[in-house]
């Protein structure tokens, strides 16, 4: 469980988050969303303890995150942040073996290969493995990193030998993870972390189209000015008068036909667009 009690941050005089109160389960997936500037990204690094909060405490399973060590933390939580650099040319299987680095000092074990090798099936990038990563399209290298985060803080779960009496739950945070990716692998990357969430672990994404937002999360949290706006199911936050409040855009809210959540469309502001 991830506990986020009246957090606020800011830098200088500029209030970047105000008083975020948040309790996440496990078995949740929640989107982050909310325009430009929100305070989605800055949130995303408070969690994951990037930088510290202004105030507040911020609890993952009742114990204050910045009370774990670093390797500790390491092996319950990873990130996938939105820009990284790698200036050296490393294989992609060096890559992978990065998120293996907090369970060995020297050598990698057989059950870390074993657990890069059978996440790398599941996100369907074992053809890249002996490839140099510099070489990679930016889709490729955002599929590769998606891989090293879940490579980290997998464990025996993920080869299906996972016993729920001695392994907790795990926390997976994504900074606009989607970025440079088609929209097939933009459903692989959707999907992946819908199941990595329904196997009692917590994921915690940040994302652009609302719509993504609607059909795979289980709670929405909408960011405006470093504030939330609204806090709940699909149905309860995406509403037209939040997204307008929000985006200053006119939305029209439909119900899927097939997944029983909401749909926004923008009809009305390109309507208009096409007119002028």
């Amino acid at each position: 469980m991830l506990e986020i009690k009246n957090i606020n941050y800011s830098i200088g005089k500029k209030q970047i988050l105000s008083n975020i109160n948040l309790s996440v389960f496990d078995n949740e997936l929640i989107a982050i969303v909310g325009p430009n500037g929100a305070g989605k990204s800055t949130l995303l690094k408070l969690i994951s303890n990037e930088i510290k909060a202004s105030s507040g405490t911020l609890e993952w399973n009742k114990i204050a995150i910045n009370k774990y060590s670093k390797n500790e933390i390491a092996k319950q939580r990873a990130v996938l942040t939105q820009n990284i650099n790698v200036s050296t040319d490393f294989k992609v299987s060096d890559i992978l073996l990065m998120g293996r680095y907090p369970y060995f000092k020297k050598n990698a074990s057989i059950n870390d290969w074993n657990i890069i090798e059978a996440v790398s099936k599941q996100t369907n990038i074992g053809n890249m493995l002996e490839r140099s990563y510099n070489s990679l399209s930016g889709g490729e290298k955002q599929r590769v990193q998606l891989t090293r985060v879940l490579i980290q803080i997998s464990s025996n779960e993920i080869i299906g030998l996972r016993n729920s009496h001695l392994e907790s739950s795990k926390l997976l945070l994504l900074d606009e993870p989607l970025n440079n990716l088609d929209i097939k692998h933009q459903l692989s990357c959707l999907s992946i972390s819908k199941e990595f969430s329904s196997r009692g672990n917590i994921v915690i994404l940040v994302l652009h189209d609302l719509n993504f937002a609607s059909t795979i999360a289980d709670k929405i949290l909408l960011l405006n000015h470093g504030e939330i706006i609204s806090y709940g199911t699909p149905s309860e936050v995406l509403t037209a008068e939040n997204i307008h409040q929000c985006y200053d855009v006119k939305s029209k809210i439909e119900n899927h036909p097939l997944l029983n959540c909401p749909i926004v469309s923008y009809s009305h502001e390109i309507e208009e667009l096409m007119q002028n």
